[in-house]
């Protein structure tokens, strides 16, 4: 990816997710029109982010240097649970609990600064969890922290981190490590998964992919909707420019017929008067030669 398109991609996700759509259209558009076409291929496939998946790009963003705290407190805790370093765990948990508290607080004035206004539910359901989720696992964490997350996600403890719902639903959690609730350590190892967890996991799986289609189904035809309306109101713009100009035209040649009609008229009553001067001259000259004629006569 380009330094140009990764800017493009960027400024996407830090745009509202009401503007999102409209937006990836306008930058499709003007990629394919420019001729770069993988480009445009590139940006059309991106997903359109929920409130909370948004929050977090913000969050991203407005701080280069989340993605290594993030990190480093994450290694932190994977230590001490490795070690069951209950003390360590205990000081660590409440410093994981400010650095989200004071995330999810960053995200709600981030939000407020954008002019839109975000509940409770989005904060605490999406944003905090995918903060949380980031702290336990590193592949999430690099998904969380890219700038272009477009699901809250949180742990479960085995497998693919779970998506959130955008309406608030959570699926049961199943910490790898000590919560705001808990102080002591599990013991390593004690957490298996059952098969009904496999199933459940599973069957979570499957409801995710069919979401993740039909959600990319609903984009691809947002984005034909939108690029039709544009392509419609230019096409609408240009017939009325064209009707516009039709009747400019139709009339200066109303004008240019009523013109030339007048000079026809002008031609015939010339033509008529020219005529009529010639033959008058015609009888003078013929008046003058008797008149001539008689003055001789009379001389001789």
């Amino acid at each position: 990816m380009s330094d140009e398109l990764a800017d493009a991609v960027a400024a996407l996700y830090q745009a509202p997710p009401e503007d999102f759509v409209s937006a990836r259209a306008e930058r499709v558009k003007a990629l394919r029109d420019s001729g770069d076409k993988d480009a445009a291929k590139q940006v059309a496939a991106l997903r359109k982010p929920t409130v909370g998946a948004w929050l977090v790009n913000l969050l991203v963003g407005d701080d280069p240097s989340l993605s290594d705290q993030v990190s480093a407190l994450a290694d932190q805790l994977r230590t001490a649970q490795e070690q069951l370093s209950g003390e360590d765990l205990r000081a660590l948990g409440r410093q994981r609990q400010e650095l989200v508290s004071g995330l999810v607080a960053r995200a709600r004035a981030l939000a407020k600064d954008a002019g839109r206004s975000v509940t409770g539910s989005v904060l605490d359901t999406e944003v905090e969890s995918s903060l949380r989720a980031a702290l336990a696992d590193p592949d999430v964490a690099r998904e969380v922290l890219s700038g272009q997350l477009t699901h809250a996600t949180e742990f479960t403890g085995f497998g693919a981190p779970s998506p959130v719902r955008a309406g608030g639903t959570r699926t049961s959690k199943k910490a790898a490590g000590p919560t705001r609730d808990q102080g002591k350590p599990g013991k390593a190892g004690a957490a298996k998964e059952t098969a009904a967890d496999r199933k459940l996991a599973e069957k979570r799986a499957r409801a995710q992919e069919r979401l993740r289609e039909a959600q990319e189904a609903l984009d691809e035809a947002e984005d034909e909707h939108v690029l039709a309306e544009k392509d419609g109101a230019a096409t609408a713009k240009a017939l009325t420019a064209a009707q516009e100009r039709r009747d400019a035209l139709h009339s200066q040649l109303e004008e240019a017929q009523a013109a030339q009609d007048e000079a026809a008229e002008k031609d015939e009553q010339a033509r008529w008067r020219t005529r009529r001067a010639a033959a008058a001259l015609k009888a003078a000259q013929a008046a003058v030669t008797r008149a001539r004629e008689a003055a001789d006569r009379v001389e001789r």
